[in-house]
């Protein structure tokens, strides 16, 4: 009897451990199920201001009668190829000898140079560069340009040829640089377009006047949708 009576309390006992075991294993694997979800919630979606797309009809300083057309985003063209360098103090422009802008430099102006490769160096920057584009204005190559978005959403720009007049008032165009070394040209910055600000991208464009002449620009977008066409402040 008595035998029978331990075999009651140990097997009591072992039962009581397994309850509690099994209450255990229960409530720790519910605490890390709830902290699990704790973990994978997402974090609460911050707003962000939405960029528009270009809108090629909502010109901000434009023209009365007078439309645009044909945008695009151009870096490599005219035989240049662009670069922001590291420090983004300063840009730098691959030039093909044989491509268009070089063989305009000796048609244009009266340096001279011949078909081998070389580079531009562009600096004097206060600001840091984001991107640079090639601007062309007008209706030949003396309007090539480089255009920069600068990291505080303005713009500044370089123009690469320079107009001039003489004594007889004729007009003559020279190459904008302030110097030459080994054959590469150094420019600076030229100024900026403090009119305008929070610029999100820049485009070539045709801009179209009634009569059905017109011109090549290049226009700065803002995060409306909406452009400012920068030939309208500056000078070619």
């Amino acid at each position: 009897m008595k035998k029978k009576k331990n075999i009651f309390v140990y097997t009591t006992i072992i039962l009581a451990l397994v309850v509690v075991g099994l209450v255990g294993y229960i409530i720790y694997d519910k605490v890390n199920a709830d902290q699990e979800v704790i973990e994978r919630e997402e974090p609460t979606p911050i707003n962000k201001e939405v960029v528009k797309e270009l809108d090629i009809t909502k010109c901000n300083n434009g023209v009365e009668g007078v439309t645009y057309s044909k945008p695009k985003v151009v870096t490599n063209a005219y035989g240049l190829e662009v670069k922001v360098n590291d420090d983004k103090l300063g840009v730098t422009v691959f030039v093909e000898g044989t491509g268009v802008f070089n063989k305009n430099v000796s048609t244009i102006t009266s340096h001279e140079r011949d078909e081998s490769n070389y580079s531009l160096f562009v600096n004097g920057f206060e600001k840091k560069i984001d991107k640079v584009f090639i601007g062309e204005f007008g209706q030949d190559a003396t309007g090539i340009s480089l255009i920069y978005l600068m990291e505080d959403k303005t713009v500044s720009y370089t123009r690469l040829f320079k107009k001039n007049y003489d004594e007889n008032n004729t007009l003559y165009f020279t190459l904008n640089n302030v110097s030459e070394s080994n054959n590469d040209l150094i420019f600076n910055v030229d100024d900026d377009y403090s009119e305008i600000k929070d610029i999100v991208g820049i485009y070539n464009a045709q801009y179209n006047i009634p009569n059905g002449g017109g011109a090549s620009t290049v226009i700065a977008s803002l995060k409306d949708g909406s452009f400012y066409d920068l030939s309208k402040f500056m000078e070619f």
